[in-house]
């Protein structure tokens, strides 16, 4: 869909305070007017990983661990990946993980490197 690299895509998407994925394409000269199913997703997530409060987010054009916000186990639990950006949190945020926690009687949260918990 592009020729260009994940570091000028980035640049692009900093520079010109892109916001959208139609934005981004559009600034940037895509080949495909709608992109495809891996440009997409790499797309939205360098928006609103770059501008977490401003961009808007295309639920459709994430990867499907992203969309459920969970990944099955192999012992059938699941991982659950939060939206703590950078790995920051509050209270606030953390008494919610808890309470879900309670709710379905999970005995033991343990949180990753990778930010699940």
């Amino acid at each position: 869909c592009s020729d260009l690299n994940h570091g000028h895509i980035r640049q692009a998407i900093r520079d010109q305070h892109l916001l959208t994925i139609a934005g981004t394409m559009s600034y940037l000269n895509w080949r495909t007017p709608n992109g495809c199913a891996t440009c997409r997703p790499a797309l939205n997530y360098y928006l609103i990983s770059t501008w977490p409060g401003e961009a808007k987010d295309d639920p459709q054009s994430r990867l499907i661990n992203e969309r459920a916000h969970a990944n099955i186990q192999k012992d059938g639990t699941y991982s659950v990946v939060p939206r703590m950006w950078g790995g920051v949190t509050n209270p606030a945020e953390l008494r919610r993980i808890a309470d879900v926690a309670d709710k379905y009687n999970v005995p033991m949260v343990k949180v990753t490197g990778g930010q699940r918990i």
